[in-house]
Protein backbone atom coordinates (compact mmCIF):
# COMPACT_ATOMS: atom_id res chain seq x y z
CA UNK A 1 0.00 0.00 0.00
CA UNK A 2 1.43 3.19 -1.09
CA UNK A 3 2.32 5.86 1.89
CA UNK A 4 1.67 9.80 1.47
CA UNK A 5 2.82 11.46 -1.66
CA UNK A 6 3.16 14.53 -0.33
CA UNK A 7 2.94 16.82 2.58
CA UNK A 8 3.84 20.45 2.92
CA UNK A 9 2.49 23.62 4.48
CA UNK A 10 -0.50 24.65 2.93
CA UNK A 11 -0.30 21.74 0.24
CA UNK A 12 -1.43 18.29 0.79
CA UNK A 13 -1.80 15.06 -1.82
CA UNK A 14 -2.67 11.49 -0.68
CA UNK A 15 -2.50 8.23 -2.27
CA UNK A 16 -6.33 6.45 -2.34
CA UNK A 17 -4.42 3.75 -1.65
CA UNK A 18 -3.30 4.49 2.01
CA UNK A 19 -4.52 2.87 4.31
CA UNK A 20 -3.06 4.39 7.38
CA UNK A 21 -2.96 7.91 7.33
CA UNK A 22 -0.61 9.10 10.51
CA UNK A 23 -1.70 12.82 12.10
CA UNK A 24 0.16 15.28 14.64
CA UNK A 25 -2.82 17.11 14.70
CA UNK A 26 -4.13 17.88 17.74
CA UNK A 27 -7.13 15.55 19.18
CA UNK A 28 -10.53 16.17 18.45
CA UNK A 29 -9.75 17.04 15.39
CA UNK A 30 -12.63 15.41 12.14
CA UNK A 31 -10.57 11.95 11.49
CA UNK A 32 -13.14 9.87 9.48
CA UNK A 33 -17.01 9.89 8.10
CA UNK A 34 -18.72 6.42 6.99
CA UNK A 35 -21.67 6.89 5.06
CA UNK A 36 -24.03 3.74 5.23
CA UNK A 37 -26.70 3.56 2.49
CA UNK A 38 -29.45 1.28 3.81
CA UNK A 39 -32.33 -0.80 1.90
CA UNK A 40 -34.92 -2.18 3.97
CA UNK A 41 -31.90 -2.74 6.97
CA UNK A 42 -29.93 -4.10 4.33
CA UNK A 43 -26.54 -2.42 3.65
CA UNK A 44 -26.13 -1.57 0.25
CA UNK A 45 -23.41 0.63 0.02
CA UNK A 46 -20.66 2.34 1.52
CA UNK A 47 -18.15 5.26 1.15
CA UNK A 48 -15.35 5.99 3.60
CA UNK A 49 -13.97 9.88 4.30
CA UNK A 50 -10.37 10.36 5.60
CA UNK A 51 -9.78 13.39 7.01
CA UNK A 52 -5.70 14.94 7.67
CA UNK A 53 -5.73 17.94 10.04
CA UNK A 54 -9.60 18.62 9.26
CA UNK A 55 -9.07 18.46 5.53
CA UNK A 56 -10.99 15.29 3.51
CA UNK A 57 -7.63 13.67 1.66
CA UNK A 58 -9.58 10.79 0.29
CA UNK A 59 -12.64 9.04 -0.38
CA UNK A 60 -12.68 5.05 -0.83
CA UNK A 61 -16.95 3.72 -2.39
CA UNK A 62 -17.26 0.06 -2.10
CA UNK A 63 -15.93 -1.94 -4.58
CA UNK A 64 -15.25 1.38 -6.92
CA UNK A 65 -13.63 4.41 -7.84
CA UNK A 66 -12.20 6.27 -4.94
CA UNK A 67 -10.74 9.80 -5.03
CA UNK A 68 -7.79 12.22 -3.84
CA UNK A 69 -7.87 15.23 -2.64
CA UNK A 70 -5.07 18.04 -2.60
CA UNK A 71 -5.14 21.50 -1.44
CA UNK A 72 -4.33 25.03 -2.66
CA UNK A 73 -2.05 27.46 0.15
CA UNK A 74 -5.61 28.97 0.99
CA UNK A 75 -6.53 25.59 2.35
CA UNK A 76 -9.16 25.02 -0.38
CA UNK A 77 -9.44 21.95 -2.81
CA UNK A 78 -7.52 22.47 -5.51
CA UNK A 79 -7.55 18.89 -7.44
CA UNK A 80 -9.43 16.00 -6.81
CA UNK A 81 -8.04 12.81 -8.96
CA UNK A 82 -10.84 9.80 -9.00
CA UNK A 83 -9.47 6.44 -9.97
CA UNK A 84 -11.31 2.95 -10.84
CA UNK A 85 -11.23 0.00 -8.73
CA UNK A 86 -7.47 -1.27 -10.61
CA UNK A 87 -6.24 1.98 -9.97
CA UNK A 88 -6.21 3.43 -12.95
CA UNK A 89 -6.82 7.01 -13.47
CA UNK A 90 -10.11 8.09 -15.23
CA UNK A 91 -11.29 11.87 -14.10
CA UNK A 92 -9.40 15.07 -12.87
CA UNK A 93 -11.06 18.07 -11.34
CA UNK A 94 -9.33 21.16 -10.64
CA UNK A 95 -10.78 24.08 -8.92
CA UNK A 96 -9.45 27.84 -8.92
CA UNK A 97 -10.36 31.05 -6.44
CA UNK A 98 -10.14 34.50 -5.98
CA UNK A 99 -9.18 35.91 -3.00
CA UNK A 100 -12.22 36.02 -1.59
CA UNK A 101 -12.06 32.01 -1.70
CA UNK A 102 -15.06 31.83 -3.92
CA UNK A 103 -14.98 29.31 -7.04
CA UNK A 104 -13.87 31.12 -10.69
CA UNK A 105 -13.17 28.18 -12.19
CA UNK A 106 -13.38 24.43 -12.40
CA UNK A 107 -12.61 21.93 -15.11
CA UNK A 108 -12.69 18.30 -15.31
CA UNK A 109 -11.43 15.70 -17.74
CA UNK A 110 -12.78 12.38 -18.11
CA UNK A 111 -10.13 9.74 -19.95
CA UNK A 112 -12.20 6.77 -19.83
CA UNK A 113 -15.49 7.17 -22.05
CA UNK A 114 -17.97 4.83 -24.17
CA UNK A 115 -16.14 6.46 -27.54
CA UNK A 116 -12.52 6.35 -26.04
CA UNK A 117 -12.14 9.45 -26.61
CA UNK A 118 -11.35 12.67 -23.42
CA UNK A 119 -14.24 14.47 -22.36
CA UNK A 120 -13.36 18.14 -21.19
CA UNK A 121 -15.77 20.07 -19.34
CA UNK A 122 -14.70 23.81 -18.31
CA UNK A 123 -17.25 26.12 -16.07
CA UNK A 124 -15.75 30.13 -15.33
CA UNK A 125 -17.71 31.93 -12.87
CA UNK A 126 -17.40 35.21 -12.92
CA UNK A 127 -18.93 36.90 -9.49
CA UNK A 128 -20.87 40.37 -9.78
CA UNK A 129 -23.05 42.36 -7.07
CA UNK A 130 -26.35 40.46 -8.37
CA UNK A 131 -25.30 37.39 -10.17
CA UNK A 132 -22.81 35.00 -11.15
CA UNK A 133 -22.46 34.52 -15.20
CA UNK A 134 -21.80 30.75 -15.68
CA UNK A 135 -19.63 30.14 -19.24
CA UNK A 136 -19.41 26.29 -19.76
CA UNK A 137 -17.37 24.88 -22.35
CA UNK A 138 -17.58 21.20 -23.34
CA UNK A 139 -15.36 19.70 -25.80
CA UNK A 140 -14.90 23.14 -27.55
CA UNK A 141 -18.81 24.34 -27.44
CA UNK A 142 -19.54 27.29 -25.00
CA UNK A 143 -22.88 27.66 -23.10
CA UNK A 144 -23.84 31.08 -21.09
CA UNK A 145 -25.65 30.43 -17.85
CA UNK A 146 -26.36 32.36 -14.58
CA UNK A 147 -26.96 32.29 -10.90
CA UNK A 148 -28.94 35.10 -9.44
CA UNK A 149 -28.45 36.48 -6.33
CA UNK A 150 -30.39 38.29 -3.40
CA UNK A 151 -28.99 41.78 -2.28
CA UNK A 152 -28.23 39.07 1.13
CA UNK A 153 -25.98 36.93 -1.41
CA UNK A 154 -28.43 34.51 -0.76
CA UNK A 155 -29.10 32.32 -4.29
CA UNK A 156 -32.58 33.08 -5.67
CA UNK A 157 -32.83 31.58 -9.35
CA UNK A 158 -30.51 29.61 -11.17
CA UNK A 159 -30.43 29.34 -14.93
CA UNK A 160 -28.97 26.82 -17.05
CA UNK A 161 -31.11 26.91 -20.30
CA UNK A 162 -33.89 30.12 -20.68
CA UNK A 163 -36.93 28.96 -21.52
CA UNK A 164 -36.03 25.50 -20.95
CA UNK A 165 -34.21 24.46 -17.63
CA UNK A 166 -34.42 27.10 -14.58
CA UNK A 167 -35.34 26.94 -10.70
CA UNK A 168 -36.36 29.63 -8.38
CA UNK A 169 -36.13 29.56 -4.23
CA UNK A 170 -37.66 31.15 -1.54
CA UNK A 171 -36.63 32.00 1.56
CA UNK A 172 -37.54 32.69 5.21
CA UNK A 173 -35.07 34.13 7.77
CA UNK A 174 -32.29 33.05 5.98
CA UNK A 175 -33.54 29.40 5.04
CA UNK A 176 -34.76 28.12 1.75
CA UNK A 177 -38.27 27.02 1.99
CA UNK A 178 -39.06 26.22 -1.41
CA UNK A 179 -37.53 25.64 -4.65
CA UNK A 180 -39.33 25.16 -8.07
CA UNK A 181 -37.97 23.49 -11.34
CA UNK A 182 -38.78 24.42 -14.78
CA UNK A 183 -37.81 21.88 -17.38
CA UNK A 184 -39.32 21.59 -20.96
CA UNK A 185 -42.06 23.09 -19.45
CA UNK A 186 -43.11 20.78 -16.65
CA UNK A 187 -42.82 22.96 -13.16
CA UNK A 188 -41.49 20.64 -9.96
CA UNK A 189 -42.08 21.77 -6.38
CA UNK A 190 -39.33 20.85 -3.11
CA UNK A 191 -39.74 22.15 0.46
CA UNK A 192 -37.83 22.17 3.17
CA UNK A 193 -38.06 22.56 6.75
CA UNK A 194 -35.10 23.00 9.43
CA UNK A 195 -34.59 23.19 13.01
CA UNK A 196 -33.03 25.69 15.25
CA UNK A 197 -29.09 24.37 15.02
CA UNK A 198 -26.59 26.40 12.87
CA UNK A 199 -25.88 25.03 9.85
CA UNK A 200 -22.17 24.44 10.45
CA UNK A 201 -21.57 20.77 10.03
CA UNK A 202 -21.37 19.55 6.46
CA UNK A 203 -17.82 17.80 5.54
CA UNK A 204 -17.98 20.17 2.71
CA UNK A 205 -17.15 22.92 4.50
CA UNK A 206 -13.28 21.10 5.07
CA UNK A 207 -13.18 21.23 1.48
CA UNK A 208 -14.24 24.69 0.55
CA UNK A 209 -13.26 26.67 3.47
CA UNK A 210 -15.59 30.05 4.64
CA UNK A 211 -17.42 29.78 1.37
CA UNK A 212 -18.42 26.51 1.45
CA UNK A 213 -22.36 26.66 0.87
CA UNK A 214 -21.15 29.02 -2.03
CA UNK A 215 -19.01 26.86 -3.72
CA UNK A 216 -20.87 23.76 -2.58
CA UNK A 217 -23.68 24.90 -4.89
CA UNK A 218 -21.26 25.91 -7.84
CA UNK A 219 -19.68 22.80 -7.70
CA UNK A 220 -22.87 21.21 -8.05
CA UNK A 221 -24.32 23.94 -10.59
CA UNK A 222 -24.06 21.85 -13.84
CA UNK A 223 -26.66 18.82 -12.40
CA UNK A 224 -29.41 21.15 -12.24
CA UNK A 225 -30.30 19.60 -8.81
CA UNK A 226 -32.94 21.76 -6.37
CA UNK A 227 -32.15 19.73 -3.50
CA UNK A 228 -28.91 20.03 -2.86
CA UNK A 229 -29.89 23.63 -2.00
CA UNK A 230 -30.24 23.40 1.25
CA UNK A 231 -26.92 23.77 2.16
CA UNK A 232 -27.21 27.32 1.32
CA UNK A 233 -29.52 27.98 4.77
CA UNK A 234 -29.12 29.64 8.11
CA UNK A 235 -29.85 26.32 10.07
CA UNK A 236 -29.63 22.50 9.69
CA UNK A 237 -32.60 20.60 7.09
CA UNK A 238 -35.01 18.96 9.02
CA UNK A 239 -37.36 17.37 6.13
CA UNK A 240 -37.31 17.44 2.61
CA UNK A 241 -40.78 16.66 0.60
CA UNK A 242 -41.18 16.69 -3.42
CA UNK A 243 -43.98 17.53 -5.32
CA UNK A 244 -46.15 14.83 -6.63
CA UNK A 245 -44.57 12.95 -9.68
CA UNK A 246 -45.48 10.21 -11.48
CA UNK A 247 -44.05 7.01 -10.25
CA UNK A 248 -42.60 5.67 -13.66
CA UNK A 249 -44.17 5.75 -17.19
CA UNK A 250 -46.73 2.81 -16.85
CA UNK A 251 -48.26 3.78 -14.08
CA UNK A 252 -50.74 6.94 -13.55
CA UNK A 253 -50.23 6.62 -9.67
CA UNK A 254 -47.86 9.71 -8.68
CA UNK A 255 -45.84 9.72 -5.39
CA UNK A 256 -44.29 12.15 -2.92
CA UNK A 257 -40.56 11.79 -1.81
CA UNK A 258 -39.77 12.69 1.59
CA UNK A 259 -36.21 12.72 3.67
CA UNK A 260 -36.39 13.30 7.17
CA UNK A 261 -33.10 14.13 8.99
CA UNK A 262 -31.74 13.68 12.35
CA UNK A 263 -28.66 14.96 14.01
CA UNK A 264 -26.60 13.50 17.20
CA UNK A 265 -23.65 15.28 18.81
CA UNK A 266 -20.81 14.33 21.52
CA UNK A 267 -20.49 15.81 24.59
CA UNK A 268 -18.10 18.53 22.79
CA UNK A 269 -21.12 19.98 20.62
CA UNK A 270 -19.35 18.10 17.42
CA UNK A 271 -21.65 16.23 15.15
CA UNK A 272 -21.02 12.34 15.55
CA UNK A 273 -24.11 10.72 13.30
CA UNK A 274 -26.35 12.72 10.62
CA UNK A 275 -29.40 10.02 9.67
CA UNK A 276 -31.78 10.03 6.51
CA UNK A 277 -34.70 8.37 5.90
CA UNK A 278 -35.87 7.97 2.43
CA UNK A 279 -39.85 7.69 1.65
CA UNK A 280 -42.75 8.54 -0.45
CA UNK A 281 -46.23 8.43 -0.14
CA UNK A 282 -48.25 6.50 -2.54
CA UNK A 283 -52.10 6.84 -2.38
CA UNK A 284 -52.25 8.09 1.02
CA UNK A 285 -49.79 5.50 2.03
CA UNK A 286 -45.96 5.60 3.52
CA UNK A 287 -43.23 3.34 2.15
CA UNK A 288 -39.94 3.38 2.93
CA UNK A 289 -36.90 3.25 0.35
CA UNK A 290 -34.20 3.77 2.34
CA UNK A 291 -31.64 5.16 5.03
CA UNK A 292 -28.15 7.07 4.95
CA UNK A 293 -26.08 7.64 7.87
CA UNK A 294 -22.96 9.52 7.88
CA UNK A 295 -20.61 8.86 11.35
CA UNK A 296 -17.99 11.05 11.90
CA UNK A 297 -15.23 9.99 14.24
CA UNK A 298 -12.48 12.24 16.29
CA UNK A 299 -9.21 12.48 17.28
Amino acid sequence: MKKIMMLLAGFLAVSCSNDDIVSSAPQKKLSSIKMNYYQNDKLMTFRNFTFLNDQLVTIKYQESACEDYTYNIQGLVSQILIYNLSGRLITTITYSYDTAGRITEKSFKTFVTDTGEPVNVNFVFTHLADKIVVAKTYNGDIQNEEILMNSNKKIIKQVLKPDIHSATFQYENDNVTSSKTFIFNLESTESYSYNTLKNDYNYRKYIFGNEWKLNDYLDTFDSGSTYFVYLQSENLISEYTSSPSRIDNSSDKTAVYKRIFTYNFNDQKQIYKETEIYSRIVDETTENIGKSEFIYTYK
